[in-house]
């Protein structure tokens, strides 16, 4: 509760504006990222690119690399493409907000299920822990199973009904984060670093 108010401060002194965070059936559930000292390596997770194929030409990343054990998977789409562990640069091209670098994040969803997804996140490996902000600027994003705004007439059509989220996440900067995907019979953690290039 404390993080969520110090989150609406700090969002709201940066001309941001700050929006309840989304509610879910499993915001009960603790929250339990990796801890690892300052002076660790982090333990980036590593992606499959056997998950949803290029043939679902309607999913951003198709085909690539996405990380997750499922049924709720993302991709790191500025990671480069042909690289299977959760690693990449923040560069400057990059999207650039007040709280830090806003990044695409594509989210998919199994066909087969059918409930809903909490995903939250934080750096970890540092003293205090920031948040990873989700659409909307809050610290917690809700997925459901099936796109609402997508008919089951236009599902069909293009094959099995993968739920396709175009989202994206804000990281205050470089840093070793990890990703908590709550669903209903689990909780998956997926670890990723960013870095920023090394002066010559």
């Amino acid at each position: 509760m404390i993080l969520l108010a110090l989150a609406a401060s700090v969002l709201g002194a940066q001309g941001t504006t700050a929006r309840a965070p989304p509610k879910s059936i499993y915001e009960e559930r603790p929250l339990k990222l990796p801890q690892i000292d300052l002076e660790t390596k982090c333990p980036v997770s590593v992606g499959r690119n056997d998950i949803v194929s290029s043939a679902h030409q309607y999913i951003f990343g198709a085909g690539g690399y996405f990380f997750g054990a499922g049924p709720v998977y993302f991709a790191l789409s500025w990671r480069p493409v042909d690289r299977a562990a959760g690693q990449f640069e923040l560069l400057d091209r990059m999207p650039r907000v007040a709280n830090g670098y806003r990044l695409k994040t594509p989210w998919i969803v199994h066909p087969g299920y059918e409930g809903e997804a909490l995903v939250r996140g934080a750096r970890i490996g540092v003293a205090v822990a920031d948040q990873i902000l989700f659409r909307d600027w809050g610290p917690a994003l809700v997925l459901h199973s099936r796109d609402p705004s997508r008919s089951l007439e236009w599902e069909r059509r293009v094959g099995a009904m993968w739920g396709f989220w175009p989202t994206s996440m804000i990281l205050p900067g470089p840093g070793c984060y990890a990703i908590q995907i709550d669903t209903e019979s689990k909780s998956d953690i997926v670890v990723f670093e960013a870095t920023v290039h090394a002066a010559d």
